[in-house]
């Protein structure tokens, strides 16, 4: 290849190249748009979309608008009000701050600004076509704010308009970008509208009518009335947002949102942290409904990894993920009901008021003294799983309660209890520990020997005997008793990629698994015979067992029919 010599870009080829990566198709240039809106203190915001904006896309806020002699500036490159030193970069406030974007728009579109500054009298409007030297300013008509429309996307690009989809596929990203600016920015009145017809608006949220039909309009429909929400402010986070019950879950999910610091982002660390709260909630492959919003320091999180800017890295990223694992699972296992112990007749007995009108006083009370040296007081449980009637099928248990009848899945309520109970103890315990006759031989790859070498005391603490070997192979001879039964290649391949991820141990994962075995052989079996005194003490452990409403593989253990449900199955009151 022949030799050529090294020279400055032009600058249209230099913002051709930006829009690159930063329009990557239409929805890039509506988030950076609208986001702009929004660093300008808009309050109410309108899209205006056509032919999946590759035709037009149009954004009009109500913002401070931008001064005349400041327009030009605007759009060229590296351009920006939003920051003004590193300081300002590493404790980030707006959601914009790079300076390049409207610049890399304007390269590839035939580009209008008008704006209006809050301090002005008239507006002003800057043309421009493909290029910043091909520019006029002239007086407009607005009253308020910004209006900013860009027509014939990559009109002067031809190659990359080829790659877009169809209109309706762009315009769904479109949709998709602006529903999680929506739920980000509740005070911000939003409406977007594609080929001159109103797709969807959401007023500012004033009260809890405008915050449900918001959500509502935002997620889809059963969302809001599904989820629980979550408000969680501890060591420097800020937690909130709504998750959807186990039990409403589906295989495919469409409402996954994690905001920080009131940016949508997708980060793998977070994803990690979700999944492991979710995981022993959760059945067969369905997957978690989540809205959340995690606010921490600026200083703590570098937003500018990314030209969308949807990953980040975090300063203390282990910090990040144990708190969200920690917050998560506290809602999930919502709260233990309190217990009340009082006494209650046997089931073969007759009661005292049987024989109230024929017994005097005192011979009453001699009865009631009879019946309780009988049988002693058991628990009643005075809470959400009732009274024990009988065993059904020799699988469930039939529970009386004052809204109706409560059937329990024996097996599966006991499973989630031995679980809870079998990870205090591992992590409260002493580990008991377990030679091998044989030593197992692990291999590993390049990089997980390097994971291995630098963690190499986290193996010791977790009561693994490991001796090294060449060609990065390890030798196991000492194993906690637990894992006696584990697949141990499995189990340090996991491990390694957890500390490959979040930079330090996150061994629970794995090991959470086997506890969950355990308890699955250990728990009660189908067509087991229990006593009353049995099952009633299942219910009383169910009170104090986080988690209960699920056993470990995501099925529930019981389930309410409500009177009025019994009610219309008999055909009652018709």
């Amino acid at each position: 290849m022949q030799s050529r010599r090294i020279e400055t870009l032009s600058p249209i080829l230099a913002n051709q190249i930006a829009a690159g990566e930063v329009v990557e198709r239409p929805a890039s240039i509506v988030k950076e748009l609208v986001e702009n809106s929004i660093d300008a203190g808009a309050k109410n915001i309108e899209v205006r979309i056509e032919d999946g904006g590759l035709k037009l896309i149009q954004v009009t806020d109500d913002g401070q608008g931008i001064p005349q002699d400041q327009l030009v500036l605007a759009v060229s490159p590296h351009a920006t009000s939003k920051i003004y030193s590193l300081d300002e970069l590493e404790n980030l406030q707006t959601l914009g701050f790079r300076g390049e974007a409207l610049a890399s728009i304007v390269s590839v579109s035939r580009f209008v600004l008008k704006s209006k500054h809050h301090e002005a009298e008239s507006a002003w409007a800057l043309q421009l076509e493909g290029r910043l030297e091909s520019r006029s300013i002239e007086p407009a008509s607005l009253n308020q704010g910004t209006k900013i429309e860009v027509r014939d996307l990559f009109f002067n690009t031809p190659a990359r308009r080829k790659f877009m989809k169809s209109f309706s596929t762009e315009f769904n990203h479109i949709d998709e970008i602006m529903r999680k600016i929506a739920m980000s920015h509740a005070d911000v009145h939003f409406s977007i509208y594609h080929n001159q017809k109103l797709s969807w608006q959401v007023a500012e949220i004033t009260n809890s009518a405008t915050e449900i039909k918001r959500w509502q309009t935002l997620c889809h429909k059963d969302f809001y009335t599904q989820a629980k929400t979550i408000d969680s402010n501890r060591a420097g986070f800020n937690l909130q947002g709504l998750i959807t019950e186990p039990k409403y879950l589906k295989a495919t999910s469409q409402t996954q949102y994690f905001f920080l610091n009131g940016r949508p982002i997708r980060d793998k660390l977070i994803f990690h942290a979700i999944k492991e709260a979710f995981k022993d909630v959760l059945y067969g492959q369905n997957q978690p409904s989540y809205v959340l919003f995690l606010e921490m320091d600026p200083k703590m999180v570098d937003f500018n990894v990314h030209p969308a800017k949807l990953e980040v890295r975090f300063r203390e990223g282990r910090q990040v993920h144990d708190f969200l694992v920690s917050e998560l699972k506290k809602s999930l296992a919502g709260p233990l009901i309190e217990m009340s112990i009082a006494p209650q007749r046997p089931l073969y007995a007759p009661t005292p008021e049987f024989c109230h009108d024929k017994m005097p006083p005192q011979a009453q009370q001699i009865y009631a003294d009879l019946l309780q040296d009988i049988a002693p007081p058991i628990p009643e449980i005075k809470s959400r799983f009732g009274e024990v009637i009988a065993q059904l099928s020799g699988v469930f248990i039939l529970s009386r309660h004052s809204e109706g009848l409560i059937l329990i899945d024996m097996h599966a309520a006991h499973e989630r209890i031995l679980y809870e109970r079998l990870k205090i103890e591992w992590h409260q315990q002493t580990l008991p520990k377990q030679g091998l006759l044989l030593p197992i031989t692990v291999q590993l790859s390049r990089t997980e020997w390097a994971i291995f070498k630098e963690h190499e005391a986290l193996f010791t603490h977790l009561g693994l005997g490991i001796g090294e070997w060449v060609d990065q192979k390890i030798l196991i001879r000492e194993i906690p008793a637990l894992l006696a039964k584990a697949d141990l290649t499995r189990f340090m391949q996991e491990l390694l990629h957890d500390l490959n991820v979040l930079g330090s141990a996150e061994p629970d994962s794995y090991l959470d698994q086997i506890l969950a075995e355990v308890a699955c052989h250990s728990a009660i079996q189908a067509n087991q015979k229990l006593s009353i005194y049995e099952m009633q003490q299942l219910l009383q452990d169910m009170e104090i067992t986080p988690r209960i409403d699920y056993c470990n593989h995501g099925r529930p253990t019981w389930r309410l029919l409500k009177n009025d449900e019994l009610d219309r199955l008999f055909l009652r009151g018709r």
